[in-house]
């Protein structure tokens, strides 16, 4: 059998691990762990019903976390990619300038679409157009 000697001035200290004998502290340790995991949960599910996402844990399936990730927010790329050919069009972007950058209203409405920074709830006129437009859209794949 091997065994090996710690020199206490060379080698780091050795950590211990404490041991939890008593079923009541297992009990305990384990309603910690179960609370901080629900608290944790319920942070993941208010800030995607705050920001109009999707709140994934509980699933080592990674492929269909990424492909239910893509599936919400792909709608949002598609409408980014349709932009993008749209500013290619220098016609178009002289017109689009010269008629929008006097109109503060419009600027803030292309900023929100643009930024996706329209609220996913509520908001005004423009985010609520700007979320019909994108539930309209069709998903990027």
């Amino acid at each position: 059998m091997y065994q090996q000697t710690l020199n206490p001035s060379t080698d780091p200290p050795v950590q211990t691990v404490q041991t939890l004998d008593n079923p009541q502290t297992v009990s305990d340790e384990l309603a910690n762990s179960h609370d901080a995991t629900v608290e944790s949960h319920q942070t993941m599910e208010d800030l995607a019903k705050e920001t109009g996402g999707l709140a994934l844990y509980n699933n080592n399936d990674i492929m269909r976390a990424v492909a239910l990730s893509s599936a919400d927010g792909g709608r949002y790329y598609t409408l980014g990619r349709v932009f993008v050919e749209l500013i290619g069009r220098p016609k178009l972007m002289r017109y689009a300038t010269n008629a929008g950058m006097s109109k503060p209203a419009l600027m803030r409405f292309a900023l929100k679409l643009m930024a996706n920074l329209s609220e996913p709830r509520g908001g005004d006129a423009g985010d609520r157009l700007i979320n019909a437009i994108t539930r309209l859209a069709p998903s990027s794949r």
